[in-house]
């Protein structure tokens, strides 16, 4: 617990509902420069997963985002499009391990969406997206359009949440809706037949 003007603060506890499955930081290390953490980012993605120069330094500068996307109006989202073996979940299987408090999940509702974003402002990333106009998708494009704006708030009983912040998404193809895309970046991958390539 900590004393911040005239409040005690406490820490969530490491096993607080949701938190566990979230990637925290060990602790704090010295480093030289952002410079040299970016580049030391890049060389691992790029150890991980085949993906040309520009969406290498994309990817790079996305996760250094992520790690200051509270502060951030808009918040980046990034969009991975590709085929079965494109290497879509390798790539978010090293993100989760380089962003903040990363939290990487195939199916998550709108409601769970919304206490994690708002509980531990993490890095959400969503792999497979299903873009149908189903129920719960389309809950979610909107909570993911809404998720750009620190402003937009959500009211359900006695809750206020928000959608604020990074999140980095997976699909086979770009969602249908102008909106939601052009609130990300895209970034299609290719199978590639490298094996010199590091597992996560």
């Amino acid at each position: 617990a900590a004393d911040h003007a005239g409040q005690i603060l406490v820490p969530f506890g490491r096993t607080a509902d949701g938190l566990e499955d979230i990637c925290l930081p060990r602790g704090p290390r010295p480093y030289e420069s952002a410079e040299a953490v970016f580049y030391k980012t890049h060389n691992l993605i790029a150890q991980c997963v085949a993906l040309a120069e520009q969406y290498l330094l994309v990817t790079a500068a996305i996760v250094l985002n992520s790690w200051f996307a509270d502060r951030l109006r808009p918040p980046v989202y990034l969009l991975l499009t590709g085929l079965p073996q494109s290497g879509k979940t390798t790539l978010l299987e090293t993100l989760r391990l380089l962003c903040r408090r990363s939290l990487l999940v195939s199916d998550i509702s709108s409601a769970a969406a919304y206490g994690v974003c708002s509980r531990f402002g993490c890095t959400l990333m969503i792999d497979e997206n299903d873009w149908r106009a189903d129920q719960n998708s389309r809950a979610l494009r909107k909570q993911l359009r809404a998720g750009t704006s620190k402003d937009l708030l959500t009211k359900h009983l006695r809750k206020t949440q928000h959608a604020f912040g990074s999140k980095i998404l997976s699909g086979v193809e770009l969602p249908d809706d102008a909106a939601l895309r052009s609130r990300c970046i895209h970034l299609p991958m290719d199978e590639t037949d490298r094996s010199d390539l590091w597992k996560p």
